[in-house]
């Protein structure tokens, strides 16, 4: 440990002083640029100069601008004692596809900077094209990172409780994708949604090759694209309720006056959505602008559309298709209580499996052998299909185990003996005897295991 010593210059860690101080020191600069009266054309305005804290964007309409500019941020960084990290700053040419990239070499000083096709700013990364496709990508790689963490910790932990696990999904996984969706978010990813699927795919213990549709409906959750579209009408309220000679605002104003033009860009495709849900009045942020109540509200009808959508794709599946039993039993768009229950992941995997189609019964094996339905038979009841049905209430390989499982049914329904078969396997995954029913998919699946292999 040394002495006490004075500091005479700079500011303590934290100071609320550092932000001000800085933005002080480096105003100079933006005089400087903005003296040269170049830059983007924003609605009869020029904005050449972005900075977000130490973070800088220069912007022109052409070669020979861009480079005054990197001439006047030279000279500004040798009067001021600063050096410009040439391995961080690089050129982006922003442009249509079908324009070639330019050939100009940009220099600062004596260093020539380098051309890229993208750029990670602010967390976020922007192509030459403005290509959201890649950006998305790269979100979901980032959140894919996030949600391994979480899986890991859910197994360490032995599994987690849905509503844990849903707290925890949304803080650690969703968060990272929330971040910039307002940007992106006006279209629908399928690596975006890959996450998700994951996700719940992890919690419920079942392979990739289970139906989206199925998981999605018992686990309840809201789409993706539900949720990025609300966080991108609360981007469009922040910027409504901007203050007017905010850059924020003067390039929201100037994006929907194109978006007017037939441009469909960013706001295009949010008032085309206030369009499709019979909310034009907020097309016309002066007059209605979104509040929290509104936003809830469309949010809410989304989420409802999307509920039919998904009930209409569950109930035109074919009859050879994975989820033949599933529309049997499956109407609302809802978690499921047997993955709200307090179950080993074990118990649960093997009823969502039995559930979603996806058991390895010969009905779902006898697919990649390409066989038909009727030749898909039990390897022990030759003349049965071997199918959830069959295996829960037929197959006598299994009569011990029935007779244990229909006894405690009984328990809840006296009636249960009588019913006909389509009867009991609604009441079998529907009601509250998802406990005993998970205990004996999980018992069924592994004595058939052990029936095949020794």
């Amino acid at each position: 440990m040394t002495e006490w010593f004075n500091v005479d210059t700079g500011l303590k860690q934290g100071c609320i002083l550092s932000s001000v101080m800085f933005n002080i020191y480096i105003n100079t600069l933006i005089d400087d640029i903005n003296a040269l009266d170049i830059g983007i054309n924003i609605d009869d305005e020029k904005i050449a100069i972005l900075l977000y804290a130490d973070d800088m964007v220069l912007m022109a309409e052409n070669e020979n601008d861009l480079q005054k500019m990197l001439d006047i941020l030279n000279n500004w960084c040798i009067t001021n004692g600063l050096n410009v990290n040439i391995n961080k700053s690089k050129i982006m040419h922003c442009r249509n596809p079908s324009v070639p990239r330019t050939e100009c070499n940009f220099t600062i000083g004596t260093n020539t900077m380098e051309c890229v096709s993208n750029y990670q700013y602010l967390g976020l990364l922007l192509t030459e094209f403005l290509d959201y496709q890649l950006m998305a990508k790269a979100v979901a790689k980032s959140a894919s990172r996030a949600l391994g963490l979480l899986i890991v910790k859910s197994k360490t932990y032995g599994g987690f409780q849905h509503d844990i696990f849903s707290k925890l999904y949304n803080t650690m996984v969703w968060s990272v994708i929330d971040y910039g969706s307002c940007i992106w978010g006006t279209r629908d990813y399928s690596c975006i949604n890959a996450v998700q699927n994951r996700a719940i795919r992890c919690f419920m213990g079942v392979g990739k090759y289970t139906p989206n549709d199925a998981i999605h409906g018992d686990m309840g959750w809201k789409p993706p694209s539900v949720k990025q579209w609300s966080s991108v009408f609360r981007h469009w309220k922040r910027c409504s309720i901007m203050t007017h000679d905010r850059i924020n605002f003067k390039v929201f104003k100037w994006s929907i006056k194109k978006a007017r033009g037939r441009i469909k860009n960013w706001s295009h495709r949010v008032i085309e959505m206030f369009k499709n849900h019979n909310f034009d009045n907020y097309c016309n942020y002066e007059t209605d602008v979104l509040n929290k109540r509104i936003i809830v509200q469309l949010e809410t009808i989304m989420f409802d559309k999307y509920k039919i959508e998904w009930s209409n794709r569950v109930s035109a599946y074919a009859q050879g298709n994975k989820l033949r039993t599933y529309k049997l039993f499956k109407h609302d768009y809802c978690t499921e209580p047997y993955l709200k229950y307090k179950m080993t992941l074990k118990f649960r995997s093997s009823f969502a499996k039995f559930r979603c189609g996806v058991a390895p019964l010969r009905i779902e094996t006898g697919r990649y052998e390409r066989k038909e339905i009727h030749e898909r038979t039990r390897f022990y009841c030759n003349d049965s299909i071997e199918d959830e049905l069959h295996v829960l209430l037929k197959c006598p390989l299994y009569e011990d185990l029935r007779h244990i499982l229909f006894y405690e049914v009984s328990n809840f329904n006296v009636d249960f003996n009588i019913l006909s078969d389509n009867e009991k396997l609604f009441f079998l995954f529907n009601d509250k005897v998802f406990d005993s029913v998970a205990r004996t998919c999980y018992s069924i699946l592994i004595r058939r295991n052990g029936f095949l292999y020794n």
